[in-house]
């Protein structure tokens, strides 16, 4: 059901496996083709025939700038991570479970048994609802999507890209090494794909050692393992394992963000309140290629 392996678009100039430049943070990063020229964004917006599409990690800005189109400039909007609550609220309740720390612990973490299965119906939801998007004629749309849009099969992530505007906010090094740090402060839910793994004769000693010498792409992180006690929901002898694959993760979700996305915008941006809704659809028109490109 899901693609879990690196999203590669070919001839749209990046995404192609092994291209560490595809992750490289930078100020803004531009992907015209397969996306409309400046002209016709900037007449979609007039008209209110624009589809935006928002992707990348959590806490990036998302919900945030989806819902400000929305109560600024009348932009229609779904929230997949909402709707798919909704889905999940009755078997969440019925254990008496609620909120984001409720669906962290309904899903469970990758070392636990009942993971893989909730993992697999959280996707089956979620590209349920990516895929049954259909925005109305008449009025300018936004779709704020999950961290794990880009684990959709890709017949569903072309569709997003022929039919929104996709939009990246990149995360900076600064802000991915954060997100760690709250991860194993409070859990939220997280499909983890293949990142997640114990290898062969494994112990804890010897994970520990991996993450003193790991160096994750892009010097994302090199580090000793950080001072802070694992959350009473993570097992203790597991607490190393993620300590060392979640970083993995991340940046492995980084580069595929980019990868699906038009245009990237620094998440510093995208979260700025000193950054009127106006002035982000101006950065992202900006963004755009003067002339049309067609295909990808």
């Amino acid at each position: 059901m899901m693609d879990c392996g690196v999203i590669c678009f070919l001839g749209a100039g990046i995404g192609r496996a092994g291209d560490d430049r595809a992750g490289s943070p930078r100020r803004c990063r531009v992907l015209a083709s397969g996306a409309p020229n400046r002209r016709a964004f900037k007449k979609q917006l007039e008209d209110g025939r624009a589809r935006l599409c928002f992707v990348g990690m959590s806490n990036c800005g998302k919900s945030f700038r989806s819902n400000q189109l929305r109560e600024t400039l009348g932009f229609n909007m779904i929230s997949v991570d909402e709707e798919i609550e909704e889905v999940i609220l009755p078997e969440l309740e019925a254990l008496g479970y609620k909120g984001i720390e409720g669906m962290a612990q309904w899903m469970g973490f990758p070392y636990e048994d009942r993971f893989k299965k909730n993992e697999k119906k959280y996707l089956e939801i979620e590209e349920n609802i990516t895929a049954s998007v259909d925005p109305e004629e008449g009025q300018s749309f936004v779709l704020d999507t999950t961290g794990s849009v880009i684990y959709m099969p890709r017949p569903v992530l072309q569709s997003l890209r022929d039919n929104f505007l996709v939009v990246h906010f990149l995360a900076s090094d600064n802000m991915v090494s954060e997100m760690i740090e709250n991860y194993f402060k409070m859990p939220k839910p997280v499909s983890w794909g293949d990142s997640y793994n114990q290898m062969d004769g494994e112990d804890g000693d010897k994970a520990l050692r991996r993450l003193h010498n790991a160096q994750v792409s892009e010097s994302l992180i090199k580090t000793s393992l950080p001072a802070v006690k694992p959350s009473n929901s993570i097992h203790a002898k597991y607490h190393v394992f993620l300590r060392r694959c979640y970083p993995e993760l991340l940046a492995a979700r980084r580069k595929q963000y980019e990868q699906l996305a038009h245009v990237s915008i620094p998440a510093e941006t995208s979260l700025s309140y000193d950054v009127s809704c106006d002035e982000l659809l101006e950065i992202t028109t900006d963004l755009l290629s003067p002339c049309y490109k067609s295909g990808i």
